[in-house]
């Protein structure tokens, strides 16, 4: 449903946009989308990965589906995208990957021990790009990764966390 509202907004200022709904855990539905989207748009020059799942609760009462389905959703989401957008942004030299990550890839809190290593393994996939790339001296292609500060964004988790995690 978000799609569709941004889609309407940016159409509503005058501009061009199209919305494509995909389930970016899974990798073949994320690369069937791509294909569709570079059919329909062209060339890609900006991939912005901005997923994630939020349970919150002890380690050990976390079970296997759940964790696959955080694993799926946080980390290789971004895996399963870059891998369908990257190779044109390569051929064209020109792109931007921006990922975004969380505060609690570097300073985790209580409760979310899952969350935060998915998000830090976010952050060391982008890392490891970046490295990647720049090993091509000739390459254009910028790489962001985004660190928000905690949100609450559901009433009914509330985030209770030590400031001071944050000032390492």
């Amino acid at each position: 449903m978000s799609t569709f509202f941004g889609v309407w907004d940016i159409r509503h200022l005058g501009g061009r946009a199209v919305g494509f709904t995909v389930d970016v855990s899974d990798r073949k539905e994320v690369l069937e989308t791509a294909r569709k989207v570079m059919l329909e748009v062209g060339h890609i020059t900006m991939l912005v990965n901005n997923v994630g799942i939020y349970p919150v609760k002890p380690i050990i009462e976390w079970n296997l589906e759940e964790l696959t389905e955080l694993i799926h959703t946080n980390f290789f989401s971004h895996f399963w995208t870059l891998q369908a957008f990257l190779p044109n942004m390569i051929e064209m030299n020109k792109g931007h990957v921006v990922a975004i990550s969380s505060a609690a890839a570097i300073a985790p809190v209580m409760n979310e021990v899952p969350y935060s290593a998915s998000k830090s393994a976010v952050s060391g996939l982008l890392d490891g790009l970046l490295h990647e790339l720049r090993m091509n001296s000739n390459n254009n292609i910028k790489i962001t990764t985004v660190h928000p500060y905690y949100t609450c964004t559901r009433t009914d988790l509330p985030v209770k966390f030590d400031l001071r995690l944050l000032l390492i």
